[in-house]
Formats: structure tokens, C-alpha cells, sequence
């Protein structure tokens, strides 16, 4: 370079400045761009570089300014980003496949020197991370392949073993080790480099107000300050360990106000970007002041950043005005990709979201939200089952029913006919009417009567009560009931936000029973939530099935109230039994929703014949 200012006969004044300008081109095409954009012609001295500047007059000649510029390089390097760190994942699910790894540690075991020197490279001191993601989405994968294979077909898939273990013979030849290639101690310093020296300077700042700093001529410390009008910015370099003792030493020097002390030391912080923080000293055009020699080439920097005329704040908060949206697009993105498969897999919990995913849906997770993932699933979720359950509250039972809002756990049956006559049969043998069973039932899930929101099904074991419950609940969002509520003053916690109440042998006691009426006449009242205040439960459908009497554990006179306050069915007749029969297959909603139909349009087939008498 001295050279060149010297042959070029260049202002040797300037010499220090182009000192301070002197970098690396790291990318030439970009770094062309930015030199052709002015129209301006190249000069090429000498025939070494003139394929360079051949090239020059091949770019597209870029009429944006510097700013666009860099900004649109911000984009594809964010872009550049998500690509490589999909790249990444994309390695790791590489190197976990090919080892069969199921925990970190077979995978640390099975990894060879280069492959450990690349994930280094990679992913540096987050590999684990990344590899415990991988490992976790391989595993997944393989317990679905394994749940959906026949033990005999996923046995013979692994016919071809491998014998690890190593030939002791040595083929009738003496065996000797084998030197390595590589002395140990030169490998481990490769995959463990040492870390800077506790000596190796760093920029710190730190901002003083009060009487103007006074410096002796011959101080031997090393710094810079700029004044800002109210408070004067300084600059110095030190290490981790001594930049306490370094800004004492500058506090002493510069006979700075002694009361300042902790003032100043609760605004030490290390300079992590030098050319961003430079932009800022110099906004306001106030003079550099530079102590000592050891940073004049960073004051030689600040004559030559452009002076910005807005305020610190400003500059900040356009920048960071500006990162805000373009992170706010970037999460939105994220967000959208979460909620589509919350609704492609139709899941209610983060677990049923996890078995729904594919090894390829992990890895793009893990790729776009790292660690993160589970936090914005649970917020996905969240939002859809909230949604789902406005549009239960808000619609009808006869209409809500009808459609599929189960697909999660769906058999998808070819053939309903067995089960209708099945679910038929289940009523008639235990001496109930349909249309009482089921107009009841419409009442209790519409919320239409005053006291009674109620749904009670009573009978020994095995005789078809919570098969009967669950068809209809999984419909829905519902939440279960405590067994045990006397022992506890949470038990209705989990109706928050639940559009049924599903309960299976209740204990309603002289404790709980006042609790009970209000929930069971449909009556809105306050629960305790565990570590919140008390919430406002609304008025939800309650359906109960229960072996013993509903009110065993409670005075007759509240057991009387109770009873006032739902519909009771008795099933009696067991399940298998001469008279009924073990279902014909899986019982699944899609058999109670074409039953509830097909009862539908019987209903209105009579209502039209018979008039409304028959409605009411």
C-alpha cells in the first residue's frame, strides 16, 4: 500500500486515514457492484489486474445508493441463513441416520475425528442441541414404522446382521498396533482450540457526566472521548479482567468527578460493534478527543464515518424500527407454518401433535424455530382449540354433529350399518326410548332448560356407559372432572375453557355439593385455579356415567336436589351377554353422528305428518 501511495504520488497526510480504510474484499461481485454504481471509468495500472478490470465493465451497473445496497445484501443474508441452517439440521439428520443413533451418547461414540471437526464447523457450541433434535425426530420416526408393522414383517426387514465383532486370529499373523497418523495431542488441539489469551485487548465504553475531563500532558493512559453536550462518551481498551482497574486509572488521570464512580460503572459495557458504535459518536459533530497513541487509528476512523444529523435515538430507532419488522415477517412466517400442521393433524395437545408429525415436518421445525419449537406449538394449539370451541359453543348439537371433528382418532369405517343397529340394540335392551335418550340429550348440549344441564348415565360395569359418553365427547373439547373433589378445592379447574364437562364416578359429598348444584342446574359461578385468582366458569353441558347411585355420598335432601337437576338413563344389561353382543368393530363418533342423523330424519319424516303436537 505505501507503494502504491507513493508511485501514485498521494497526499502523504492522508496516510493515516487510508490506514484506517484498509480491509479485506471479502466478495468481489458484490463489492463490484458497489464500485460500478456511479457510471464512473476504472483505471487499471499494470497488466495483474486487469482481468479484474475487465470484469468491471461486465456488472450490472447498480443505480441504488449505498444503503439499499447493503440492505438488500441484510435480506439475502437472512434468507442465506435459514438456508444454511437447514443445511445444518440437514448434516446432523445425515450423520444420525447413518449410525443408527438413538441417544447422544451412541451418536458421540459413533461419530469418526472428521465428522466431529465438521460438526464443530457447523453448528460450533450448539452441536448437541441440534443433535438431540435429530435424534429425537429419528426416534419418532422409527416407533412409527415399528407401530405400524407387523412384528413379522419388521423382523425380516433386518435379516442382514453384521458381526462387529473384530478377527482375533489375525489370519495366522502376528498382530501389532498400528501407529497413528496424527500425534494426540496435535488432533486435540484441532478439535479444542485454545482460547484467546486473558491479555488480548477489547474495546470498552462508558459514559461520564459531569465537569470536563482535565488530562496531564504526560498521563500514560490510552483513550478517547467524544462530548455529547450532557455526557461525554469514553473509549478504551483492556482486558475482561482489568477493565475495572483501566477505568479507574482514566478516572484518576482525567481528575473526573469522584462521585461519578458508580454512575460510571453501571454504564461499562464492551464495544461489540466498533463501526456502528462510531456512527453514533459522531453524530453531532463534536471533536475527538484521543489520550495517548495506542487508539489513534480508531480516532482517524471517526473523521472519516459520515456525520449523521439525527440524535442517538433516532439512528436506533430506525434501525431497530426496521429489524422489528422484518422479524415480525420472519415469526409470522414461523407462526403460519406451526398453525398449518396443528390443523392438518387436527392435534389438541402438544403429545398428539408430536405422534402426528413426520421425520420431515421435525427436521423443518427444528430447522426454522431451534429449541423454541415446543413454545410456539403450545401457542398454535392453543389458539385452535380456542377457536374450535367458540364454534362448538356458538352452534346447535344437531348441527355441530354431523360433521367430522374427530379426525385425529377417526377409524374411518367403510360400512355403518352394523354399528347403528348395534347402538339401537344397546338402548332397547336396557328398556329406553331413542327419542327420549336422545331429545334429552339435544336439550342438555343446546343449554335449553332452566335447571337441568345434566346428562347422567347409571349402571354396573361393562354395559356400555362411557363408550356411550366418549362417542359424543370427542367431538368436542372437553375437560374431566376429579374423582376425589372433597380432598381438594381444584377439582373443577380443568373446565377452564372446555366446552363439556365429562365425568366418570363422581363423588359428591357435603364438602362439594353446593359446588355441584350450581354446575349441574347451569348455573355461571367462580372456581379456584390453582396459583391464579378465582375464574369465572360459564354454563357448559355436564355429562356424567357412574356405577353407584349418583347421590350415595350425600343427605337425602341435597340428593334430591341433584337428581332435580339432570336427565337420568340406567344401563343394566352387560356387554358381552346373550342379549347384547360385544360391538361389531371399533366404535368410533362417525357411528353415533349417522345414528343421531338417521334419528334426525325421523323426526322430522313424523313431525311433518303429525304436526306440532308431536313437537311438543
Amino acid at each position: 500500500m505505501n507503494r502504491i501511495i507513493a508511485a501514485g504520488h498521494l497526499d502523504v497526510h492522508q496516510n493515516i486515514p487510508i490506514l484506517s480504510t484498509l480491509q479485506p474484499v471479502l466478495n468481489w461481485d458484490r463489492f463490484a457492484a458497489y464500485l460500478v454504481r456511479a457510471n464512473s471509468p476504472t483505471v487499471c495500472i499494470g497488466q495483474k489486474l486487469l482481468h479484474y478490470a475487465t470484469n468491471l465493465k461486465v456488472v450490472p451497473r447498480e443505480q441504488r445508493d449505498c444503503a439499499t445496497l447493503l440492505r438488500n445484501d441484510r435480506a439475502t443474508k437472512t434468507k442465506f441463513d435459514n438456508l444454511k441452517r437447514k443445511r445444518r439440521i440437514d448434516l446432523m439428520s445425515e450423520l444420525v441416520e447413518q449410525n443408527d443413533a438413538r441417544t447422544l451418547n451412541e451418536l458421540k461414540n459413533a461419530l469418526t475425528y472428521e465428522d466431529r471437526k465438521n460438526l464443530y464447523a457447523e453448528h460450533g457450541q450448539q452441536w448437541k442441541e441440534a443433535a438431540e433434535l435429530c435424534i429425537e425426530a429419528y426416534c419418532e420416526r422409527l416407533r412409527k414404522d415399528q407401530e405400524s408393522a407387523l412384528f413379522q414383517h419388521y423382523n425380516n426387514a433386518n435379516d442382514e446382521w453384521t458381526n462387529y465383532y473384530p478377527d482375533y486370529s489375525g489370519g495366522g499373523q502376528p498382530w501389532s498396533p498400528q501407529a497413528d497418523t496424527q500425534p494426540v495431542h496435535d488432533a486435540r488441539r484441532e478439535l479444542f482450540p485454545d482460547s484467546p489469551s486473558e491479555g488480548e485487548g477489547q474495546l470498552f465504553t462508558f459514559i461520564y457526566r459531569g465537569q470536563p475531563p482535565r488530562f496531564d500532558r504526560n498521563t500514560k493512559v490510552n483513550c478517547l472521548y467524544v462530548d455529547h453536550e450532557d455526557h461525554y462518551h469514553f473509549v478504551f481498551e483492556s482486558s475482561q479482567h482489568n477493565k475495572s482497574r483501566s477505568m479507574q486509572r482514566i478516572i484518576q488521570a482525567g481528575h473526573l468527578d469522584v462521585h461519578q464512580n458508580i454512575p460510571i460503572l453501571s454504564t461499562l459495557q464492551p464495544v461489540i460493534h466498533w463501526d456502528r458504535f462510531a456512527a453514533y459518536l459522531v453524530r453531532t459533530n463534536s471533536p475527538t478527543v484521543c489520550i495517548g497513541q495506542k487508539l489513534l487509528h480508531l480516532a482517524t476512523n471517526l473523521k472519516v464515518v459520515p456525520r449523521e444529523q439525527r440524535d442517538c435515538a433516532t439512528l436506533m430507532r430506525n434501525d431497530r424500527a426496521t429489524k422489528t419488522k422484518f422479524d415480525n415477517l420472519k415469526r409470522k412466517r414461523r407462526i403460519d407454518l406451526m398453525s398449518e400442521l396443528v390443523e392438518q393433524n387436527d392435534a389438541r395437545t402438544i403429545n398428539e401433535l408430536k405422534n402426528a408429525l413426520t421425520y420431515d415436518d421435525r427436521k423443518n421445525l427444528y430447522a426454522e424455530h431451534g429449541q423454541q419449537w415446543k413454545e410456539a406449538a403450545e401457542l398454535c394449539i392453543e389458539a385452535y382449540c380456542e377457536r374450535l370451541r367458540k364454534e362448538q359453543e356458538s352452534s346447535l348439537f344437531q348441527h355441530y354433529i354431523q360433521h367430522n371433528n374427530h379426525t385425529r382418532i377417526c377409524q374411518r369405517p367403510h360400512d355403518l350399518t352394523r354399528g347403528l343397529i348395534w347402538l339401537d340394540n344397546l338402548l332397547h335392551q336396557n328398556n329406553i326410548k331413542k327419542d327420549d335418550f336422545l331429545g334429552d340429550l339435544t336439550k342438555v348440549m343446546n343449554k335449553k332448560e332452566q335447571r337441568k344441564n345434566a346428562f347422567v348415565i347409571e349402571g354396573p360395569t361393562t354395559t356400555g356407559k362411557s363408550l356411550m359418553l366418549k362417542l359424543i365427547c370427542d367431538n368436542y373439547i372437553y375437560g374431566t372432572v376429579q374423582r376425589s373433589g372433597d380432598h381438594s378445592q381444584f377439582f373443577l379447574m380443568n373446565l377452564i375453557n372446555k366446552s363439556i364437562a365429562l365425568m366418570e364416578e363422581p363423588r359428591i359429598t357435603s364438602i362439594t355439593v353446593n359446588d355441584f348444584k350450581e354446575l349441574l342446574g347451569g348455573i355461571p359461578f367462580d372456581i379456584h385455579v390453582k396459583h391464579q385468582k378465582d375464574e369465572r366458569l360459564p354454563r357448559i353441558p355436564v355429562l356424567v356415567s357412574t356405577n353407584n347411585d349418583l347421590t350415595a355420598y350425600c343427605l337425602p335432601e341435597d340428593g334430591k336436589a341433584i337428581k332435580a337437576r339432570c336427565f337420568i338413563y340406567k344401563f343394566f344389561v352387560p356387554i358381552p351377554s346373550p342379549e347384547l353382543p360385544m360391538p361389531p368393530c371399533t366404535m368410533c363418533p362417525c357411528f353415533f353422528s349417522a345414528w343421531y342423523k338417521n334419528w334426525l330424519n325421523y323426526v322430522s319424516v313424523l313431525y311433518k305428518h303429525i304436526g306440532r303436537d308431536f313437537k311438543s
